[in-house]
């Protein structure tokens, strides 16, 4: 399932099979992936640095399921848009 919110360019998908969770600011863009220090795998455009996506393993897992909140506020925080634009997109998943 893919969900794309307007005012934030965020496009969101989730792989149920593998259950992992796709967050892209915008279209997918080659990049270079660090594992941040809260177990995220963080995106950065391969062209100029900037943070472009969020991968999340094990999204329906207890760890992110009881902690979505802060969930929420990781992925926000890295893309620099608004909390509400990430809670809208990952509501939509549900």
């Amino acid at each position: 399932m893919a969900v794309m919110t307007a005012a934030s360019n965020l496009a969101v998908k989730y792989d149920a099979t593998s259950d992992v969770l796709y967050v892209a600011l915008g279209k997918p863009v080659p990049a270079e992936t660090d594992m941040d220090g809260n177990g995220l795998l963080v995106r950065y455009a391969e062209t100029d640095g900037h943070p472009c996506g969020v991968t999340v393993m094990g999204f329906r897992s207890p760890r992110w399921a009881h902690d979505v909140g802060r969930l929420t506020t990781l992925v926000a925080n890295h893309l620099s848009v608004p909390i509400a634009s990430v809670s809208k997109a990952l509501n939509k998943l549900e």
